[in-house]
C-alpha cells in the first residue's frame, strides 16, 4: 500500500465534485495538481480502492467533526493524512 498524498489546499479550487447514484464523481483539469492526483489514484484497481477508502474516511471524519457546525475545519484537523 502506498502512502496517500493530497494536493495542496490552493490547488483544490480545480477539483470538481458531483454527487452521483454511485457516490461522488471527482474531476479536475488534465495536468493540474488535482488532475495528476486523480489520475495517479486511477492507474490501478488497487490504487483506486486505496483512494476510495481514504476519501470516504476523510468524509466521515469531517461529518463527525462538524457535529452541527457550519464551518470547514483546517486540513490539519480533518483526520486526513497528508
Amino acid at each position: 500500500m502506498t502512502q496517500m498524498w493530497w494536493p495542496t489546499p490552493e490547488s483544490l479550487k480545480d477539483l470538481t465534485v458531483e454527487e452521483t447514484e454511485e457516490g461522488f464523481d471527482l474531476s479536475a483539469p488534465e495536468g493540474s495538481e488535482c488532475g495528476l492526483w486523480l489520475a495517479y489514484f486511477s492507474e490501478t484497481e488497487e490504487l483506486r480502492q486505496e483512494f476510495q477508502a481514504e476519501f470516504e474516511t476523510c468524509l466521515l471524519n469531517y461529518i463527525q467533526e462538524q457535529d452541527g457546525k457550519n464551518e470547514v475545519p483546517d486540513r490539519s484537523e480533518s483526520g486526513c493524512s497528508g
